[in-house]
């Protein structure tokens, strides 16, 4: 709680001071093209048009089984854990999908890069929308980035009057090249991501003060890759732990500068380890090589950008009523009711799979 406060107010501080100084000097933002929308969003525009590319009219096709992909995932995702949540069926509750928050559920190193992460995303995404649709002869007009409250953003504006006039196809390849983007990037940070982390091993986020870790010389970014002679997972460890009598204990660990060493020592009877950790860990000859620092930085880095664009191909590939998926399907159909009925449907859905 004491950082979600801190988190907070440090926002809340850093918008102050940018509406400060957008009232003071506002004449100075303009001339840079910035602008303030609601305090909370910092907005910046500029004229942008990409060359046409028959390359990219080509590629665009790939679209569609991207887009086909990410659509069966989302409602495959949220169905399951709507059933799951209303007690129809049992899943495992780390495959249930959550709303990310920074600063409320994604801290520390987590929430940086899954920062990064969505800027990079949205500039790919809104990119893609403005290649592809110049090479359908759709006009662009602007292009810009927003730092909307703590998620920096981009976006494209595109020319009405050409769009309204160019085909179907156009349009909804125009409108599929965004998610199609998140999703491809989504699934190549995938394939990438069983190179750089362990099928097993724990990662110590945090070490109680004047707990038994502590002691024994535990400290956080140590991987733990052994427990009593198993690879340790969150079960072995709990199985270590959870025992009510005093007991040997010996793990194997990786220090953060890369060197490994076996620790054995007794846990007294009642007592508590005192750490905090999580079940994933830097490929062990990557640790070895540039330390757990870097390693789990490459690691987190290749994991956000997997969660993030996956999660923003799906979201953005069904009809819902903003979405790059309900402009399509309105613009294939033309019948707004069964577009709305489809929107509505699918915000249902995602709503009781959020459900707490």
């Amino acid at each position: 709680m004491s950082e979600l406060i801190v988190f907070t107010a440090s926002l809340a501080s850093f918008w102050l001071c940018i509406n400060i100084a957008y009232l003071l000097k506002k004449e100075w933002f303009s001339k840079r093209g910035l602008k303030l929308v609601y305090g909370v969003a910092l907005v910046y525009k500029r004229p942008y048009s990409p060359r046409q590319s028959k390359l990219a009219s080509a590629v665009s096709y790939a679209s569609i089984p991207l887009v086909a992909y990410s659509i069966y995932a989302f409602y495959a995702t949220m169905i399951s854990s709507a059933a799951a949540r209303a007690g129809l069926i049992k899943i495992p509750e780390e495959l249930k999908p959550q709303l990310l928050v920074p600063g409320l559920n994604v801290r520390g190193a987590d929430a940086l890069f899954f920062i990064l992460a969505v800027a990079l995303a949205a500039l790919i995404h809104e990119f893609s929308h403005a290649i592809v649709a110049r090479s359908k002869g759709i006009g662009v007009r602007k292009a810009g980035f927003a730092l909307v409250a703590v998620l920096p953003l981009a976006f494209v504006e595109l020319d009405e009057e050409s769009y309204g006039n160019a085909s179907i196809k156009s349009k909804v390849l125009s409108l599929m090249a965004g998610p199609a983007s998140n999703a491809a990037l989504g699934l190549a940070a995938l394939l990438v991501l069983p190179l750089l982390i362990n099928p097993s091993g724990l990662l110590i986020l945090n070490v109680e003060s004047g707990s038994l870790a502590e002691s024994i010389g535990l400290r956080p970014y140590t991987m733990i890759t052994e427990i009593n002679g198993e690879p340790a997972t969150i079960e072995s460890l709990s199985r270590a732990a959870n025992v009510s009598e005093a007991r040997g204990i010996s793990i194997k660990v990786v220090w953060p500068n890369g060197s490994e060493e076996i620790i054995n020592f007794t846990k007294p009877a009642g007592s508590r380890i005192g750490i905090e950790v999580m079940q994933l860990t830097p490929n062990r000859s990557i640790a070895r090589t540039f330390g757990a620092h870097a390693s789990l930085a490459i690691a987190l880095a290749m994991y956000w950008l997997y969660i993030v664009n996956f999660s923003l191909g799906a979201i953005n590939s069904v009809p819902l009523f903003i979405t790059d998926g309900g402009q399509a399907l309105r613009e294939l159909l033309k019948k707004p009711f069964i577009s709305y009925a489809a929107s509505t449907a699918t915000l249902i859905i995602l709503i009781l799979a959020l459900l707490p």
